[in-house]
């Protein structure tokens, strides 16, 4: 065999671990898949509030529709502080990024996306969206 051969066996080897570790982690199901659920209002009222826990690297996220012109405030509160959440509107523009309170005049009609997270560590939240 030539010495090139052997010389390239331990890099061979090494890619070839690699991509199976690739393929186990891809295939695996350590993380869990976010959620997504649609906050709804109660008959007459104009806000709602949801709860949940994150696990660390994980992420909750809700649709809120709304319409143009309307006024959402979104707070979020956790034992820990150390809950945020951001919003996307309709057409997928980010409107606000790992914020614990947030009014915002909407751009659009359309599905809102709250998407919460955990800016440390494992958290337990109460979210609170009004719309006015």
């Amino acid at each position: 065999m030539s010495t090139i051969r052997i010389r390239l066996r331990p890099i061979i080897f090494a890619l070839v671990a690699l991509a199976a570790a690739l393929a186990l982690i891809g295939t695996g199901t350590a993380a869990a898949q976010p959620t997504l659920d649609r906050i709804q209002f109660a008959p007459g009222a104009n806000g709602a509030s949801v709860a949940g826990s994150i696990v660390r690297g994980d992420t909750n996220a809700f649709l809120v529709e709304a319409s143009a012109g309307q006024t959402m405030t979104i707070d979020i509160s956790s034992v820990e502080a150390n809950a945020v959440f951001a919003v996307y509107g309709p057409n997928g523009d980010e409107l606000r990024f790992e914020q614990v309170s947030a009014t915002i005049t909407l751009p659009a009609s359309g599905d809102y996306l709250i998407d919460v997270g955990s800016v440390r560590g494992n958290t337990t939240y109460e979210l609170y969206v009004t719309i006015t």
